[in-house]
């Protein structure tokens, strides 16, 4: 399998038509430029071969408006046959054309969807073909061979074809044994023991298939170790990361290896977490004990509290003071009431005869109008002084009532203090009031915090009582701490290239396990049989030729020692 050129067009890179001849020498560096141009090259063979993905359409497109087509066309020499695979990326596209001297043939024409799912018609047809048909292993194979500023093209292009070509290697190798098989036979067949020249012609037909056998050998080594090469360079990248661990599933390993980590960085976070809460709980202790201690019996209505027994308070000032005002209202009302009594006394004892010795001199003994003026008289003053003491005693009345009201209310203000007091102490420190609620604010506050600290203490270490911290955390550190170093920056990077790695090997694995090494041991079998056959010919002449002196028999018979 060779690969003899590719046209692209619309290319970031090859905006306008631009054709490599890739079968031609030429020194990479002069023809394609810098190392990193060639890689994009050779990812543009890869896009045609086997499809671009939406984001890798987006980054080979030109999106400069030089070119309105966006496709790419491939030359391949197959056995003396040409296949032609065009794709064109806009549309989704493929053609694929098989040609030989005499005729040509389409093999597949029809989208083909990278994007869509694995069961892709276009690769089911190029399968066919290649032997490895995955792009990201082709890539990964082909570029980590090399160092990044020893990629070409030609070095690219050289092994993809070598990985590309297996199928079409092993069907050669299969008529070439076949075609030996036939030979050996036709060689032996009409045997002639007495002939020296058709003895001497078999012995050189033996000989040149012989060679010619070797030869192919040799060459089917060369490209094992050429697979072998490729697969220990990669080994290579792999064995100083992981040692010599011997694991069956790559991907197992960088789960597992994810997991471990995941499980560290969660246990160190809440291992953390803990310290932090323990410290803090021990600073909230301390700052209880030493601060806030006397607040630690109150009742957590204790703010509604102070605040109540301060209005209760301001009411019973209240209420003691109007009790004096009413208490010496009474004491006032008794006086006032006393006096007037003695006054009535006095008047009705002055005023009486003196209004009846005055109408007596002015009406002289005209008893009929001197009494009832007398009697009037006495009934006014009588009236007068009665109305005002029962004003007074009305008001008395009224404020004894409210006076007992009060000393009510007053008792009734002090049993609710001493109620609210019992409970809550500190209530009767009113002048620092606003500073013990201010104080009693930060108690609850801190009391708060602490039972969240309790509960989150309680639900990390719950989290950290779990199988997955206690058993599996200690097996996978057991397990992989020797191979792997988990602190490094650039772990999942480094993980996904052992995986890389490691499907290529599996990969590479897979072809030396193929059918095209099975016919190396067969064609290897068969050189044998032919060696032996060969060598049970000339001991059957050697006699005869040696009594001649061949020198053909000589040299045959040094080249048989050899490579025997």
């Amino acid at each position: 399998m060779k690969i003899l050129s590719l046209k692209l067009c619309g290319f970031n890179s090859f905006a306008d038509e631009t054709v490599f001849q890739l079968d031609q020498t030429y020194n990479d560096f002069v023809l394609y430029g810098e190392s990193e141009k060639q890689l994009k090259i050779f990812q543009s063979i890869l896009g045609v071969l086997f499809g671009f993905t939406s984001e890798e359409k987006d980054s080979f497109r030109d999106h400069g408006g030089k070119s309105k087509v966006f496709t790419g066309l491939i030359t391949i020499d197959l056995d003396n046959r040409t296949l032609l695979i065009e794709r064109d990326f806009e549309t989704d596209i493929v053609a694929s054309i098989l040609m030989s001297d005499k005729k040509s043939k389409p093999v597949f024409q029809g989208k083909d969807f990278v994007d869509q799912d694995d069961n892709r018609a276009y690769i089911h047809m190029i399968r066919s073909i290649f032997h490895i048909t995955d792009k990201q292993v082709i890539y990964d194979i082909c570029t980590s061979i090399f160092e990044k500023d020893a990629l070409t093209l030609s070095s690219l292009v050289e092994i993809l074809e070598l990985l590309l070509g297996q199928k079409l290697k092993i069907t050669y190798y299969k008529r070439l044994s076949h075609s030996a098989n036939s030979i050996y036979e036709s060689l032996f067949e009409n045997e002639d023991t007495n002939n020296r020249e058709h003895s001497a012609l078999i012995t050189r037909g033996a000989r040149e298939q012989s060679n010619h056998l070797k030869q192919t050998i040799e060459k089917l080594n060369a490209e094992i170790r050429v697979f072998e090469e490729i697969g220990d360079k990669i080994k290579r990248k792999i064995e100083p990361r992981v040692g010599l661990l011997p694991m069956d599933n790559a991907q197992d390993f960088k789960d597992e290896v994810l997991l471990w980590k995941k499980l560290r960085k969660n246990k160190i976070d809440c291992d953390q977490k803990l310290k932090l809460i323990r410290d803090r709980r021990r600073y909230l202790q301390n700052l209880i004990r030493n601060e806030l201690f006397i607040y630690k019996k109150l009742p957590d209505s204790f703010e509604q509290d102070i605040k109540e027994y301060a209005l209760l308070t301001t009411k019973l000032e209240q209420e003691k003071e109007n009790f004096y005002n009413l208490r010496s209202r009474l004491h006032e009302n008794k006086i006032l009431t006393s006096t007037l009594r003695r006054r009535r006394n006095v008047v009705t004892i002055v005023v009486t005869p003196l209004v009846f010795l005055l109408s007596y001199f002015v009406l002289g003994p005209n008893w009929l109008f001197i009494i009832p003026e007398t009697i009037l008289s006495f009934l006014i003053i009588i009236f007068y002084f009665g109305h005002k003491i029962y004003t007074l005693k009305a008001q008395y009345y009224q404020e004894d009532a409210d006076y007992q009201i009060t000393q009510k209310n007053i008792k009734e203000l002090e049993e609710q203090r001493k109620a609210i007091a019992e409970n809550a102490p500190l209530v009767e420190d009113i002048e620092f009031s606003e500073i013990h609620i201010e104080r009693f604010k930060k108690y609850k506050s801190v009391k708060n915090e602490m039972m969240r600290l309790i509960q989150s203490a309680e639900k990390l270490e719950h989290i950290l009582s779990n199988k997955m911290y206690k058993d599996k955390l200690p097996e996978l550190i057991r397990k992989y701490a020797s191979f792997v170093d988990i602190e490094r920056d650039d772990l999942e990077t480094y993980l996904d290239e052992f995986l890389h790695h490691n499907k290529n090997l599996e990969d590479l694995k897979y072809l030396k396990e193929s059918k095209g090494y099975a016919e190396i041991d067969r064609l290897k079998s068969i050189y044998e049989m032919i060696k032996e056959g060969f060598v049970s010919l000339l001991d059957k002449y050697d006699v005869q030729l040696s009594a001649e002196g061949s020198d053909e028999f000589s040299e045959l018979k040094m080249r048989t020692s050899y490579s025997g």
